[in-house]
């Protein structure tokens, strides 16, 4: 009888410890992570893992199953692995945006925001600005880029634009000005409505513009007509033999009068000498001096007002400076 008992109980302890074995063996630890997967929300609720517990995965968000089973057994404390296969979402090309074109330095794939660019002279109609790859593809409305609209034409005193007050004017628009009868159209006849629907150049003025008949003592007109004188007319002059030029030859009516101011002649030389054009000095030998020969100097250059080289009249000769020293001139004309 004592026999059978210790027999039982040997028997008891054996069983306990092998299924005491038994279950430590079989535990699994908390589920593995896997890049771009996750588990799910029923496997997430799990605390214990026995041998035989399966769990599932999914794809995570911005990710789409391309192979694979999404599960994975627990078995003698091992997880198997995981063949699941996950890639990111590609929303594909954008359509087309006419009138403009998007950013897409960022890429096409989820999480990319692309940004909406309008071609110059174009805005936006419709606020939208960006789009985001979602899920379910391109966030928000197609994007609309309409053209810039100026406002009407500045109004030109004395003059009218070639369109009618209420037309509208879209960027690159060319409006074109003239005047009426007896005035000058002052700037630029074309202004252009650009991107910031705003005109440029300024618009033109229209003047009654004309200038005064010249006056240039000792000169004479060899260029443009005769007067009235009225904008952007022109003369040119030439002084007289003997008289130098200052100032520009060639001037041109402008709105302030002439521009640049008319020219003056002024008399070649020294203003305060008595001597003018092809005056001559002759040389003549003082007391008690011999001189061979008459020697004569000739102011005979109308453009500097200077005197020529010492020279001999009627002879090759020349003569030393010594020899001036011995002389005085006497003045008359050549």
């Amino acid at each position: 009888m004592i026999f059978c008992k210790i027999l039982n109980v040997c028997c008891l302890l054996l069983m306990g410890l092998t299924y005491g074995n038994v279950a430590v063996y079989a535990q699994c630890t908390k589920p593995p992570a896997y890049p771009n997967v996750s588990l799910t929300s029923e496997s997430l609720q799990l605390t214990e893992f026995p041998d035989g517990t399966i769990v599932k995965y999914e794809c995570a968000v911005g990710y789409r199953r391309t192979q694979g089973s999404t599960s994975s057994t627990c078995t003698a404390g091992t997880w198997s692995n995981l063949e699941l296969k996950c890639e990111k979402i590609s929303c594909g090309s954008p359509p087309e945006v006419l009138n403009g074109k998007y950013n897409l330095s960022q890429g096409l794939e989820f999480g990319a925001v692309i940004v909406v660019i309008c071609n110059k002279g174009y805005v936006l109609a419709n606020q939208v600005t960006w789009r985001m790859c979602t899920e379910s593809g391109w966030s928000n409305r197609d994007p609309v880029c309409e053209v810039v609209k100026c406002p009407a034409p500045p109004t030109v005193s004395h003059g009218h634009a070639n369109v009618d007050p209420d037309t509208t004017i879209s960027y690159g628009n060319v409006v074109q000005y003239t005047c009426d009868a007896g005035y000058d159209l002052i700037g630029n006849s074309e202004i252009v409505c650009t991107e910031n629907a705003t005109f440029q150049p300024p618009a033109p003025e229209c003047k009654n513009v004309s200038c005064p008949n010249p006056v240039v003592e000792n000169g004479n007109r060899v260029g443009g007509g005769p007067p009235p004188y009225r904008y952007k007319a022109f003369v040119a002059y030439q002084c007289n033999p003997g008289y130098e030029l200052k100032g520009l030859a060639e001037i041109t009516c402008d709105v302030n009068g002439w521009s640049p101011p008319p020219p003056t002649c002024e008399r070649q030389g020294r203003t305060d000498s008595p001597f003018s054009f092809l005056h001559s000095c002759t040389l003549a030998c003082s007391f008690m001096v011999f001189c061979f020969f008459p020697l004569q100097f000739e102011l005979n250059n109308p453009f500097l007002g200077k005197w020529a080289e010492l020279r001999m009249k009627n002879s090759s000769c020349t003569i030393s400076l010594v020899t001036i020293r011995h002389m005085h001139l006497s003045v008359g004309e050549s």
